[in-house]
């Protein structure tokens, strides 16, 4: 009967995700199991970016919830857990690391070190052979873990004064910056990246737009995967920050960067579908049936919009929307008719833009200021446990607190406070300048245009021969009435297709204004020009 084992692996930081130490760690396992053909593995656990040094792989990690079902009696008594050394199992002190090991042998498990090849069985508790060789491994473990977290902790600290006092800190650039903390000209990718996460792609359809627009073969980008995407999403090195402290040349601007971060924790980390190449895709509803609009073009024919239910079914659909709806109709009056007004409702949600960026700027900090204190209170800990001097933690974590307290009053009065737009205040004049910002944005950035229009909760809804922008709350046949609410969105009609002048008449509907006769003349790029 074969013996059964479990590859466990672990590495202490991102930063090695991605390197050769998964690899080694397989491949000694790997020829420890061909030397070894009575053993089959039944499970791989690995600790990506969990240190040893604290027991954080036994607290939280992996290696934790196998040691639980160990003791719950979940694991087979004989198996065994693999690791390349020792090392990897635990670097904590002697008391805390035999506690770990009675854990495992109480449970009748073995530990291999498939590097050196030593079984090490629960009688090694009391083998005195074992025991010194274990003891041996152990303070090694622990001695060399210690030694690398005093010299991290200096080179910090060291950087840490460096960055105090204006200087650029020696350490690993981000392939964007010169080692004098400039930008080169891969910067243009980290300004794109950004531009097409606001826009609402994810970060595989980001990946595939850089390579598009960079090469595939430029370095930066031979690995770039969609953790890398959210991890340059988070770090602060993009506005130049490192530690809140201003040492690098930003490669973009602050608004933008905690824009994304709301865009972020918005998506919820999660991958979002990206947008198909129709503008109008996902926007559009029959006000007959309630279903989606198909958008079909044939060879050089100009597109129409087509009940997507009526499509399928046909003649025994029971939708009774028996028209096309011109696809350049639609666009134009999703990119020019109401872009003005969805202005406006924009202008009054809770925050302003600036408002956003801030306090979204501000709960990162908060969330790295608890992060950087949990680590100061360790350090006081374990400096005060070898007698050694704390006054520059205390003095750290002092810091620390009377910023949280700052950045949490100001939090509170953004959170009470309203950003109203007031459209009164404004000649004719100014309005009409107001309402053109958002039709020359919405030209020149549709697809976060897009973006903003779905985040209203709006829908296009087509009604017979007419198309009218809805909210959440009205009906199909607001595309007719008009919807309830947004200040009485426009909507237009669709007359006829003219050969002659070859173009569109429609109708332009504003509530309590006479209606307005107009042509539209569909361009190459889908764009419309028209008159009234």
């Amino acid at each position: 009967m074969k013996r059964k084992a479990y590859l466990y692996q672990r590495f202490s930081s991102e930063r090695q995700k991605g390197n050769s130490s998964i690899f080694r760690q397989t491949e000694a396992q790997t020829a420890w199991l061909a030397r070894h053909p009575d053993v089959e593995v039944v499970e791989r656990l690995v600790d990506d970016g969990i240190s040893g040094h604290k027991g954080e792989n036994v607290k939280k990690g992996s290696l934790g919830q196998l040691v639980s079902q160990i003791e719950k009696g979940e694991i087979e008594q004989g198996s065994l857990i693999l690791v390349e050394h020792f090392s990897r199992l635990s670097r904590q002190n002697i008391d805390k690391t035999e506690e770990l090991l009675r854990r495992i042998w109480n449970g009748g498990i073995t530990i291999v070190t498939v590097r050196d090849g030593m079984e090490f069985p629960p009688s090694s508790i009391n083998d005195m052979a074992q025991r010194i060789r274990l003891i041996v491994e152990i303070e090694k473990a622990y001695s060399e873990s210690k030694w690398r977290s005093e010299k991290v902790k200096s080179s910090y600290l060291k950087r840490e004064k460096d960055a105090q006092q204006g200087r650029t800190p020696k350490m690993r650039r981000s392939f964007w910056l010169n080692a004098d903390g400039t930008l080169n000209e891969y910067h243009l990718i980290i300004k794109s990246l950004y531009r097409h996460y606001l826009s609402g792609l994810g970060q595989h359809r980001i990946i595939d737009k850089l390579k598009e627009e960079f090469g595939e073969n430029i370095k930066p980008l031979e690995r770039m995967d969609p953790s890398a995407i959210i991890r340059i999403i988070r770090s602060q090195i993009v506005i130049g920050r490192w530690r809140g402290m201003q040492v690098y040349e930003p490669a973009i601007d602050e608004d933008s960067y905690y824009l994304a971060l709301n865009e972020l924790q918005r998506r919820g980390n999660r991958d979002v579908r990206p947008d198909r190449d129709w503008l109008l895709s996902g926007l559009l509803k029959c006000g007959h049936c309630g279903t989606g609009m198909t958008i079909q073009q044939t060879k050089k024919s100009a597109p129409v919009l087509r009940c997507s239910n009526k499509r399928r079914q046909g003649g025994a659909s029971k939708c009774s929307m028996d028209y096309v709806f011109p696809y350049f109709l639609a666009n134009m009056y999703f990119l020019s008719v109401i872009s003005g007004r969805i202005y406006f409702v924009l202008k009054n949600r809770d925050l302003s833009t600036a408002q956003q960026a801030r306090k979204a700027e501000i709960e990162v900090r908060l969330s790295n200021l608890a992060h950087e204190k949990a680590e100061r209170e360790q350090d006081y800990l374990e400096l005060s446990s070898e007698r050694k001097s704390t006054s520059w933690v205390v003095r750290k974590i002092s810091e620390i607190e009377e910023t949280v307290e700052n950045l949490t009053v100001e939090l509170e009065k953004l959170n009470k406070s309203k950003n109203e737009f007031d459209v009164s205040t404004l000649s004719s004049e100014q309005l009409g300048e107001e309402m053109a910002k958002m039709g020359t944005f919405a030209f020149n950035n549709p697809q976060i245009y897009k973006k903003h229009f779905k985040d209203l909760g709006l829908t296009l809804v087509i009604n017979k021969r007419h198309i009218a922008a809805i909210g959440p709350d009205d009906s199909p046949d607001a595309a007719i009435s008009g919807p309830n609410n947004l200040r009485r969105l426009p909507y237009v009609e669709y007359l006829e297709y003219s050969r002659a002048a070859k173009g569109y008449y429609f109708n332009l509907h504003e509530h309590y204004v006479k209606s307005t006769y107009g042509l539209l003349l569909p361009t190459e790029l889908g764009r419309a020009e028209y008159n009234y």
